[in-house]
């Protein structure tokens, strides 16, 4: 659940730092990594990608895609 939470502060925020950062400051001790988030939301979109995805997900993982591709510059 604390993942999942980090996760989405990471796709919906600026950055995977930012989204470890908040977790931390949030629970008072570090959580996951920002690589952690990072590796978490490939997997996800991987088995996403892989599934039949109804609409909403299919945003969600062109929205992640386009995330990781921006932090990869």
């Amino acid at each position: 659940m604390v993942q999942d939470f980090a996760i989405e502060l990471a796709v919906t925020g600026v950055s995977y730092r930012q989204a470890s950062r908040a977790m931390e400051k949030l629970l008072g001790y570090p959580v996951i990594s920002h690589e952690g988030i990072r590796q978490q939301l490939l997997n996800t979109v991987s088995r996403l990608s892989r599934m039949s995805c109804s609409w909403k997900w299919t945003g969600f993982i062109r929205k992640v895609k386009r995330k990781i591709k921006k932090a990869g510059r």
